[in-house]
Order: structure tokens, then sequence, then C-alpha cells
């Protein structure tokens, strides 16, 4: 259902709102993650398996955080205070934590991407060596670091200007830019000879890889990152918008576009690399990680194929646009959270540009770093689809779907299913991915697994974790104490309040 709503006073439309939670589902992950994993994982097979999380994971815990949200009209820890109760602040303070360590890893990959799209520009891609180019960008190179800042500069201003006249304005122009970036790309990729051969092996259904852990938990870690089920965006997001406005329409729009998005970058990319380098040569590709793919193995490419100068454009245009967008979305998370702390709302979001900036510094001047830092985040993120899950267990799921899921404003009914996904499914999914990235970073050195100051070790989830729960919970009276006003009724949604306006 469409609103009229005054401006300054929340989402001004649903296409706003509707386009934020795609801007801020999209990132990185849909341009190098997603056409890796499915290629390396049965291509058909692994969209199936994709298919099966999308609803009994990912679309659930969207629903439930988005309503959470907009019932309580509060930030990460306010909203587990009020829906949850007051011993369970925490909860929201370690989900807050999370967003902030990805936030300072996140934007120094923002600041890559831009230097990459400037080289694009600039050509600069030919006769290049983009090993020793990529290594220059992201190793202890002062520019990158500038770049770390004017990114986080403009972001922060985009989010102080307010949801309707800073972050909804904003994405009515970088979506679309995306979005057409993207179509180019794939337009171009599928028209080149030995393109079908691509097409063929991204989409050909393999069997026996549904029969495989390792696809299924691809397929989990693929959503707990793109969409970020329990990540606070869309709880967040979720405080700005119309009591009788759509949750679950919008929310399941949110994810297939993603999805949709993630599948014609994984077409554009496998198609120009089955075309032009072959099958063998660019399965190896897809095996030499993120990093290797987009800025070692595609800069090349488009430095030697037919029209590669404008396809690079377009393809670091899009992921600066979809990163540039996710960024707007962490500084909301943190920054609400800091409001809530009796802190205006401007000075809230530069609050969380200076955080960011201390924390992201290291990341930004070591890549070493940055890879130590995203691991623990990267994997701490999924307790917060726990948390999720647990307070709507805690209210009644089925009371839950009645109440905040199933209103006359909602463009269909949600039946029991959800509450079996959201109480039991949901959480074992979340405990499956959890335990296979734990158990793949002892295998990979059994020696040094529990090295508390290892690279991607259990030992440093171990201690990073540990001191955040240990932190949130020494804090947890002292934060919700803080948190001052309650609006949630446990009935219906309220209106969006005052504190919560743009000119606020």
């Amino acid at each position: 259902m469409e609103t009229k709503v005054k401006k300054g006073q929340g989402f001004s439309s649903r296409i706003g709102l509707l386009l934020t939670l795609i801007g801020a589902a999209i990132g990185a992950g849909n341009f190098w993650r997603f056409p890796r994993v499915v290629t390396l994982n049965g291509g058909g097979a692994f969209l199936i398996a994709y298919a099966v999380i999308f609803f009994c994971f990912a679309i659930p815990i969207m629903w439930s955080e988005h309503a959470i949200g907009r019932s309580t009209r509060h930030g990460l820890p306010g909203a587990f205070k009020d829906f949850v109760s007051k011993k369970c602040t925490w909860m929201g303070m370690f989900m807050t934590f999370i967003v902030i360590m990805i936030m300072s890893t996140f934007t120094t990959v923002c600041a890559w991407v831009l230097r990459y799209l400037i080289y694009a520009v600039r050509n600069s891609f030919s006769g290049t060596d983009t090993m020793a180019l990529f290594n220059q960008t992201a190793e202890k190179d002062p520019i990158t670091m500038v770049f770390f800042f004017l990114i986080l500069l403009f972001c922060c201003y985009v989010v102080s200007k307010g949801i309707s006249g800073g972050i909804e304005k904003s994405m009515k122009f970088m979506i679309p830019i995306l979005a057409v970036c993207t179509i180019v790309i794939a337009v171009k990729s599928v028209t080149l000879p030995g393109a079908t051969e691509g097409l063929q092996y991204l989409f050909h259904i393999d069997g026996s890889y549904l029969l495989k852990a390792n696809t299924w938990l691809e397929a989990l870690a693929q959503t707990a990152w793109s969409m970020g089920p329990g990540f606070g965006l869309i709880l967040s997001y979720a405080v700005y918008t119309q009591p009788k406005s759509d949750i679950t329409l919008t929310t399941v729009t949110q994810g297939l576009s993603d999805t949709a998005v993630a599948i014609i970058a994984s077409t554009a990319i496998c198609c120009s690399l089955f075309a032009t380098i072959g099958s063998q040569a660019a399965y190896e590709v897809m095996a030499s990680g993120s990093n290797g793919l987009c800025f070692i193995a595609l800069p090349n490419l488009f430095a030697t194929m037919d029209g590669g100068y404008v396809l690079g454009i377009c393809f670091f245009m899009a992921l600066f646009m979809a990163v540039l967008t996710s960024n707007f979305g962490h500084i909301a998370v943190v920054s609400l959270a800091i409001q809530e702390l009796g802190i205006s709302k401007k000075k809230a979001v530069w609050y969380t540009g200076v955080v960011t900036c201390i924390i992201g510094i290291p990341s930004t001047w070591s890549i070493d770093v940055m890879g130590r830092a995203d691991w623990v985040s990267g994997t701490l993120l999924v307790f917060g689809a726990l948390f999720v899950c647990y307070a709507v267990w805690r209210f009644g799921a089925k009371k839950f779907r009645e109440r905040f899921l199933n209103t006359p404003y909602d463009e269909f009914p949600i039946g029991r299913w959800y509450e079996l996904t959201i109480t039991v499914i949901a959480p074992l999914l979340t405990l499956f991915v959890l335990g296979g990235w734990i158990y793949q970073s002892i295998a990979a050195d059994p020696a040094d697994a529990f090295d508390f100051f290892g690279s991607a070790t259990v030992g440093a989830l171990i201690l990073q974790g540990g001191l955040i729960i240990l932190v949130t919970i020494l804090f947890n009276d002292k934060v919700a104490n803080r948190i001052k006003n309650k609006y949630f009724n446990g009935e219906t949604f309220p209106e969006i309040p005052p504190e919560h306006y743009d000119a606020q």
C-alpha cells in the first residue's frame, strides 16, 4: 500500500523503501562471491540449494527483523530491550559492534573499488601486471587510505541528511545506475562467441552436488553475507517505515532483487571468462578467491577482450554503487544505536564515522589485518540471526505472525510454516553454517587452529567474540537505562516518533 507522508517523516514512498532495502542487500558479494560459489558448486544445483535456503532461512528472519524494528521504533539495543527484555539489550549491542567491525573493512573495499573504477576509466589495465597493481592498491598505499576517508566522509554526509532527504534520495539515483551497468555487461557477455559454454556451466544441474554438505554451506553463507538476515540493516531501516505499509511482499521483493542482480552478474562474468579463456582456466580463476577474480583476473580480461574498456567501466561502476549503498546501511545501523544514548542524530552519524576511522585504519593499511578482521566479523555476524530467532520464539512465533505479519496492509498472508522455520529450521541452519566455518578453519591449519592471534583461526574468533560479549554484558544495564522512550505495546505498529524525523 502506498502512503503519503510529510517529507522527512520516514520513508516517503514504498519504492523509496524498496530501493533502500535493495541497496542495503546488494553488495560486493553479488559480484565477486556469488559467481565463484555458483560455478564451483554445481551451477544449477547450487541455485536450487540457494532457493531452499532463501525461503527457509533468509526470508523468515528478514520478515522478523522488519516487524521488530517497526514495532519497537528503536535501533538494535533498544529493540532487544523492549521486544525481549532489558537483560537482552546486550544482544543488540553485540550486533552493533559486529556492524562496526564489518564497516571498517567494507569501507576499505569501497576504496579499492573506487580506485579500480578510476583505473578502468584511465585504461590502466592494458599492459599492466594486475597482480602487482592489486598489491600496490591494497597494501600500505596512502592513496587508498585517502580514498577510505573520502568515502566514509561522503557516506556520513548522506546519512546525516536523514532517511528521505539523504539515503532514499541517493538510492533513487544509484540503484538505477547499478542496474543499467549490470545489464550492459551481461548483454555484452552473452553475445560473445563461446558464451553458451558459460551459460551451460552456470545453469546445468549436477545432482551430485545437492548431496554435498559444502553446496548447502556455501548457499547459507551467501544468503547470510549478501541479504544479511540478522545483520540489523532491515531492523534499523524498518524503524523509519510507515505503520500501514507492507512487510511481507516488500521483503521478498528485496531478496529476489538481490538474487537477480547476483545471477545477472554471474552470467556476465561466467560467459566472459568461458568465452575468452576456456572452461579450465575459468574454473581456476573462480577458485582463486574473490580478490583474485575481481581485482586480478577480470582487469586482465577487460584489457584484452573486444569492448573491454566499456565493460570494465560498467563493472566497477556497478560494483562501486553496490558497496556504497550497502555502506549507507552500515552507518545507519550504528548511528541509530548511538542516537538512542541521548545523542543527536547528526552527532551520532559523525561519531560513527570517527569510530570507523579508528578501527578501519589498520585494515586500510594492511590486507593481512583486513583479512583477520573480515574473518572474525563475518563469522560472528551469524549470531545476529540466532538472536532474532530467539526474540520471536520468546515472544511467541504464532502470536508474532498473527499480529505483525498477517496485517490488513500486507500483500499476502503468511502460513504456519513461518513458525516452524523461525523457531527450528532457521536456528539449525545458522548453527550448521557456523559449525561449517569453524570446521573449515580447524581443518585448514589444525596445529594453529586455536591461536588467539592467528589469521582466520577459531582462537581469534573465541578471543574477539568473547571480549565483545563480555563488554556488552557488562554495559547491558547502563545502556538499557539510557534508552528512555518506549513505543512497543505488543499489539500494533506505532507511528514513527518525532525523534526519528530527518530534521532531528
